[in-house]
């Protein structure tokens, strides 16, 4: 009885085997040469043994029927596991690096298009449609959207095309540029619902995200209520927000109403701040200082460095230390300044040699002295001067606290070992083993030895 059970599982999978999508086992030189004497397409599917929705694809979508009337006619299709020989090669070439991936070649090589991330195979076959159509191919799309001529219509499903294949910063060009063609009716009518619907596309930190809750009513009117409350599903402070929008609309310009409001705003920042240049600029300076107004100086989201606000606490902080105290006013301070030279470091922001020069001016203005060391190395970072950032880390290093270390110690220390001449690279270890001496996290002590030994 075993023996007839394994013949029949045997059977069984063979079959689904030969009904589905065929896959080869060739090289990539093979499977191209295969494809050109075929005139057929060629067809990859990048997986890495440990990704749970590769697995859910070859077991489960692949070996159905439709999968392989469908693909068998037009590809060659082969698989590469992106973490083994061939597949590493593969990786670095198509710059793979969500999985699943699904690479759409031309016979030479050249990629035509990409689709990411599982589906059931009806959904998938339609997505691969869209990407072998003529004239979808990535390199037409954009060269298309580049040149200006694209239809409001066609931007729309570039869009939807650029979120499939992860591609985040042409998507968000690409979705800004559309809303800028696109008047409030079309926005909210059922042809673009599928752009605000998606958080990839709309997250909630986006200026569209504000149109989608300052039009409800049309989007529910075009999409139906239900898509638009599920779409909202999570969101937190909807109703108050939705009140404090209702009530700014009927005039309300109340200090603290202002206030309120600029903090229901949360989610979007260039509109809090918005609110928050105008409530500041509605206050007097005695009103600036008293503690109700504390949140515009206090919190990033309204008083980054170099701001307005920001700069206003630093010339006024002798005020703000009668009404909320110096350790919470230098706290303040201290952080906006850190943050801002974290940004810096990890690459999400820059500074110029003059705003370098403005925060050296300030820290001595402003009698800030535990900072001066920290604006030195960051400094000499942004500037890529590694035997300037090694004598700067010695004065700084030691006021390194478990958060900052986190932070910026690895691409400091990584730079450092990389640049430094070796015999100053030699300094390191005892540098940052008397920065670690002075944390309390044993994680982040662990991560500096690491980072050191590596």
């Amino acid at each position: 009885m075993k023996l007839l059970y394994l013949i029949i599982c045997t059977c069984a999978a063979t079959f689904a085997q030969a009904q589905g999508a065929r896959f080869q086992a060739l090289s990539m030189e093979e499977a191209r040469r295969e494809a050109g004497q075929q005139g057929k397409l060629l067809f990859v599917d990048c997986y890495t043994s440990w990704c749970g929705p590769c697995k859910q694809m070859t077991n489960a979508e692949f070996p159905k029927k439709e999968a392989g009337e469908f693909f068998n006619p037009r590809f060659v299709c082969v698989k590469f596991d992106m973490e083994k020989g061939e597949g590493r090669e593969i990786a670095a070439r198509y710059a793979v690096n969500i999985y699943p991936t699904f690479l759409v070649l031309a016979a030479d090589g050249s990629e035509i298009n990409r689709v990411i991330g599982a589906s059931p195979m009806e959904q998938f076959i339609k997505k691969i449609e869209t990407a072998i159509a003529p004239r979808n191919d990535m390199a037409t799309l954009e060269a298309e959207f580049a040149g200006g001529k694209m239809s409001k219509e066609r931007t729309r499903d570039f869009i939807l095309r650029l979120r499939d294949a992860y591609r985040d910063s042409l998507l968000t060009v690409a979705a800004d540029d559309l809303m800028q063609r696109l008047d409030d009716r079309e926005k909210s009518s059922a042809d673009y619902w599928p752009l605000f619907a998606d958080p990839r596309v709309t997250p909630v930190s986006s200026p569209r995200f504000l149109f989608l809750l300052d039009h409800l009513d049309d989007f529910k009117q075009s999409a139906g209520e239900e898509a638009v409350e599920r779409r909202l599903k999570g969101f937190r402070g909807l109703d108050e927000y939705l009140a404090a929008a209702a009530a700014y609309k009927q005039g309300n310009r109340e200090k603290r109403f202002l206030l309120d409001y600029a903090m229901t705003l949360y989610f979007s920042r260039e509109k809090s701040r918005e609110i928050a240049d105008e409530l500041f600029d509605a206050l007097d300076d005695r009103e600036r200082v008293d503690t109700t107004y504390w949140p515009l100086f206090h919190l990033l989201a309204f008083s980054e460095w170099g701001m307005t606000r920001f700069d206003y606490l630093l010339e006024h902080k002798e005020e703000f230390y009668r009404t909320r105290g110096q350790q919470t006013v230098d706290q303040s301070i201290r952080y906006a300044f850190l943050h801002k030279l974290m940004m810096i470091v990890k690459g999400h922001d820059k500074a110029t040699e003059q705003e370098f020069d403005r925060m050296t001016r300030q820290v001595n203005d402003y009698r800030l002295p535990a900072l001066a060391p920290l604006v030195t190395m960051t400094r000499a970072y942004a500037r890529r001067d590694a035997e300037g950032l090694l004598a700067a880390c010695r004065e700084a290093f030691p006021l390194f606290d478990d958060n900052l270390a986190l932070n910026i110690a690895q691409p400091l220390v990584l730079f450092l070992k990389e640049c430094l001449p070796a015999g100053q690279r030699d300094q390191l270890p005892a540098l940052v083993a008397d920065m670690s001496a002075r944390l309390k996290s044993d994680a982040v002590k662990t991560l500096l030895a690491r980072l050191v030994a590596s």
